[in-house]
Order: C-alpha cells, then sequence, then structure tokens
C-alpha cells in the first residue's frame, strides 16, 4: 500500500517538474521567436531600427501580400468560347471516345495551341495507342513553328507505341523535312 501511495507521489512530482519544464521550454521559444521578429523587422525597415511605423508596417505587409499572389496566380490561358462545354463532357466522362474526338477537331478547328496541348495531352493519357492522334499533334505544332516540341510529340508517341510504323514513318518523314541534308550527323539521326 505504502509502495503505491509513494508511487502515486513520484509521477505527481513528475508531472509536475514536467509542467515546470514545458513552461520554460515554451517562454525561451515566445523568447526566441520574439527575437527573430526583432531581427526581422531591423532587416526591413529603411533604416535598421527596430520599430517602424505602423503605417509603413501595414503597407509593407500588403506589398508583401499583393507581390506574393502576383507570383503564385498563373494567368490561364483564355481557351476558345466552346472549349469549356468539350471539356467538361470528357472531364466528367473519360471513358467517352466520341466526346474526345469532338474536343480534339474542336481545338484543331480553332488552331489554339493552350487548348490543344491540354487536350492532346489529357487524351492521351486514357488512350496512348492512337497514333494518327500522336501524328494530328505533332502537326499542330509544326504549324505552329514549333519543330522541338513538334519532335518532342512524335518522340512520346513511338514511346507510347514502339510498334506503329506508321508513325515511325511519319517521324521520319518530318526529320527529312526539318534536318539539315548537308549536315553529316542528319542520316546517323534519321538511321538512330
Amino acid at each position: 500500500m505504502q509502495s503505491e501511495d509513494h508511487k502515486e507521489d513520484e509521477s505527481h512530482a513528475e508531472n509536475e517538474n514536467m509542467g515546470k519544464a514545458t513552461e520554460a521550454t515554451s517562454e525561451q521559444l515566445a523568447d526566441f521567436s520574439t527575437e527573430i521578429m526583432s531581427v526581422t523587422e531591423m532587416e526591413q525597415s529603411p533604416d535598421n531600427s527596430p520599430g517602424t511605423p505602423p503605417q509603413e508596417e501595414k503597407l509593407q505587409d500588403s506589398e508583401i501580400a499583393d507581390a506574393e499572389a502576383t507570383k503564385t496566380a498563373d494567368p490561364e490561358p483564355s481557351f476558345p468560347p466552346e472549349f469549356e462545354k468539350f471539356w467538361k463532357v470528357v472531364e466528367t466522362n473519360p471513358q467517352d471516345f466520341t466526346g474526345w474526338v469532338y474536343l480534339l477537331q474542336y481545338v484543331e478547328q480553332e488552331n489554339h495551341l493552350p487548348a490543344a496541348r491540354k487536350a492532346f495531352d489529357s487524351f492521351f493519357t486514357h488512350y496512348p495507342y492512337c497514333y494518327g492522334y500522336w501524328k494530328k499533334y505533332a502537326d499542330l505544332e509544326k504549324r505552329h513553328s514549333n519543330m522541338k516540341q513538334s519532335d518532342e510529340v512524335y518522340r512520346r508517341g513511338l514511346q507510347a507505341i514502339p510498334l506503329s510504323v506508321d508513325l515511325w514513318i511519319h517521324y521520319i518523314n518530318f526529320l527529312k523535312e526539318t534536318l539539315d541534308t548537308s549536315d553529316p550527323e542528319t542520316a546517323g539521326t534519321i538511321r538512330g
């Protein structure tokens, strides 16, 4: 019985000690936080004084918040008017192949590159084996004079379906059109 009382007293004393240690630690953290804030204020103030007038401080805070909002807000490119209608169909039901066909036809017709990239990239996550759409995507990039992106589209398509003879033929013809034939490395590039 005495040993139980003794254990209770010890645990009560340990809890008190832990409480005091926790209080001391939180006081140290509060002091440290205050010190950091003071140093930060000095670095931000033009004359390196710890205190800045409250009005200037509010202006600095609002300017910083505005600058951060500008950095983080990625301006989404404006898409053609009917894009959202077609996009919602495929977003709701990605297995609707006909919906994808309509979306891809629409972005090709509008010749809007950011919308086409979004549509084709999403399409290929669901249907990577449609070699004809890889060619259409590469041709769209080529029409916009983006030869490097067009080459990249062909390469991505060939990684997805390396046994597609038709896609290989289109890629080789693309290389023949775009590479300098007088360059001795061109033949090696085409041959792989």
